[in-house]
């Protein structure tokens, strides 16, 4: 897909030891047949109902840090070719549903309805604690906008005001940070209650443009409430004011019913765009006939109509239309069809072609399709499951060209860290914890690789063992010591907390325990009177803003810190790095700002919290999401 939608749905890694699989392992398995009568060159990409099923919505293709993702109502996917094909279903920190994804630059967006938006850097590994919620500074109550674009340095985002009404499109400089702060450059739907969405936004000839859509009253196929059309706008700068429309309302399209004499223009929806061989290309959805436009960028008169011959309005009789996506691949415009055409097409040389022919492309449950993407040569496209057949049948990703469809991928059951029962001895009286537990390899391919075993205070590694080598299927008993004081303490136990052999999931190779080290496990001290008590802190606040991507020694990154906490104590800045390593700088004062430098050349997501010496819990941490240099 080029550029971004912005309608229900939008658009749409690492140095490990592949030695063996901790846990859940693939392997090769021959599959004969794809799909009857599947087309010259086009493989199914997916198992029947490998996406879910039955579908209700629609399945989303985006790429993003050089790989194929999808997503739909079940979850979101990542498509793996080596060493077999499979889907991996990645952790996310929303259930499914009602979302869209957005890959702008480095950074994943999530966005879920109302305005929850999270954040993922590329390369880091989809986990719940890799997804940074942000925090919406400027936006009214503090609602999170779903970005689009990026412009000038700048992320470009639609707000649809609580109870109703028209969009407005905010921006912000913070890219990469856990608090964007938002400003309001396009109010009230470019000031016309006519315009209730915000169709995309891309980046053409130096200006951002922005297409309405949903400019209507009514249900899609009812014309009695059809207003003047879709609006395409520009601007140079993206601030307020200096957006100026380029296009006729609905470009002008109108018929008029023969039979019943009504009046009325086509255009009411947006639902494809593209830039190619210099111009921008807008694809409409109509019940009355979709249509294609080319833009040169020269305004109102900078217009052709370029729809192919089998598509556009009639006043007899039109076939509904849904231009669903645009994509340039092999030197070619790409277009997908929707319900009911369901063809896809190319242009080439000024002149339209169907490649899979609708109305059931690829397969006799299908009814067009949906979504588009280009990754390392191929073309992929996902399919619409037919809305009145009552199918069952998932939607499906096709490929092309591949001389055969790759090996399948089956997985066997996740990975476990076994403690059955749970052991945990306390060694008196020397304050030692002995922690018994099974580890497990539950796949098919042996584990060789050098890895640990590690245990965490809070966020501190306090004990490690090396991890066993271990075959299918087999298990190894694992006995690690730690010291602790005396008192009650929650202990986290993680396989291969560095990542050193790879994994299909990571989510389970960890556990929680509580471990209780009564008091003659440590010997008395003499009685010095009562103990001292804590610091008073009273308010705190924190922030952070990446100052500069990379410093010219290609290593090292800025990141400024400003600080302010109510206390005496003193305070110091504890920096986590995603590989665990911990450094810790001295403040000066109560209050301040301070230039860190951050060596992490490869970018990441950085933890950075305001901590008092002796204090195990930080008093105010942050997030810092830096790209890669």
């Amino acid at each position: 897909m080029n550029g971004t939608r912005a309608g229900r749905r939008g658009v749409r890694s690492d140095g490990k030891s592949v030695a063996g699989v901790l846990g859940l392992l693939l392997f090769l398995v021959a599959v004969s047949g794809t799909a009857l009568s599947a087309p010259s060159g086009w493989v199914q990409m997916t198992e029947v109902n490998g996406l879910g099923a039955p579908p209700t919505a629609t399945t989303e293709l985006f790429t993003f840090n050089g790989e194929l993702y999808s997503y739909n109502e079940y979850g979101l996917y990542r498509m793996q070719l080596t060493p077999c094909l499979s889907w991996e279903k990645l952790t996310t920190p929303t259930a499914p549903g009602d979302w869209t994804f957005t890959p702008i630059g480095t950074t994943l967006f999530l966005w879920k309805p109302p305005s929850d938006l999270y954040m993922i850097a590329a390369g880091t590994t989809f986990s719940a604690a890799a997804w940074t919620s942000i925090t919406s500074q400027g936006t009214p109550g503090g609602a999170d906008p779903l970005p689009l674009a990026v412009f000038g340095g700048e992320v470009y985002a639609v707000h649809y005001p609580t109870g109703g009404g028209t969009f407005e499109i905010w921006r912000s400089p913070h890219t990469g940070l856990a608090t964007m702060a938002w400003t309001r450059v396009v109010s009230n739907g470019f000031n016309d209650p006519q315009n209730y969405a915000l169709g995309f936004l891309t980046v053409f000839d130096g200006k951002l443009i922005a297409a309405t859509t949903s400019t209507r009253n009514s249900m899609f196929g009812d014309p009695s409430g059809f207003l003047q059309g879709i609006e395409i706008w520009a601007s140079a700068s993206g601030t307020q004011g200096t957006w100026a429309q380029v296009n006729v309302d609905g470009f002008g399209t109108q018929i008029t019913q023969v039979g019943t004499s009504t009046t009325f223009r086509t255009n009411m929806d947006v639902g494809a765009h593209a830039i190619y061989n210099g111009a921008l290309y807008v694809g409409t959805k109509s019940h009355y006939g979709a249509e294609v436009w080319r833009y040169d960028g020269t305004g109102v008169s900078g217009w052709v109509n370029v729809t192919p011959i089998w598509a556009g309005p009639s006043p007899l009789m039109s076939t509904p239309g849904r231009n669903n996506d645009m994509i340039v691949y092999g030197g070619e415009l790409y277009l997908a069809e929707g319900f009911s055409t369901g063809n896809l097409a190319k242009m080439s040389g000024g002149t339209w072609s169907v490649v899979i022919a609708g109305p059931t492309p690829f397969l006799a449950d299908n009814a067009g399709i949906v979504s588009l993407a280009v990754l390392d040569g191929r073309l992929y496209a996902s399919t619409l499951h037919s809305p009145y057949a009552g199918t069952t049948v998932g939607d499906q990703v096709w490929g092309t060209p591949f001389a055969a469809r790759p090996p399948l991928c089956v997985t066997p059951r996740l990975p476990d860290l076994l403690y059955d029962p749970p052991l945990i001895r306390v060694l008196v009286p020397t304050g030692l914890v002995e922690l018994l537990g099974t580890v497990k390899n539950g796949g098919v391919t042996p584990i060789r690789g050098e890895y640990i075993i590690g245990v965490y205070l809070g966020r501190l590694m306090i004990a490690s063992v090396d991890g066993p080598s271990l075959d299918q299927g087999e298990t190894a008993e694992v006995r690690i010591l730690a010291e602790l004081p005396e008192g009650e303490h929650l202990l986290r136990v993680i396989i291969d907390p560095y990542n050193a052999i790879m994994e299909i999931s990571e989510e389970n190779n960890s556990i929680t325990v509580e471990a209780v080290v009564p008091g003659d496990a440590v010997p008395e001290e003499p009685d010095d009177g009562p103990a001292p008590a804590s610091p008073h802190v009273g308010r705190v606040s924190m922030g952070s803003s990446s100052r500069s991507v990379c410093q010219p020694d290609g290593t090292t990154q800025i990141v400024h810190v400003e600080w302010q906490a109510d206390t005496t104590a003193a305070l110091q800045l504890e920096i986590i790095y995603p590989d665990l390593r911990l450094d810790l700088i001295a403040l000066p004062s109560s209050s301040g700002d301070i230039d860190v430098t951050i060596i992490l050349p490869e970018g990441g997501r950085v933890r950075i919290n305001l901590v008092i010496p002796g204090v195990d819990d930080p008093l105010i941490g942050t997030d810092v999401i830096l790209f890669p240099c």
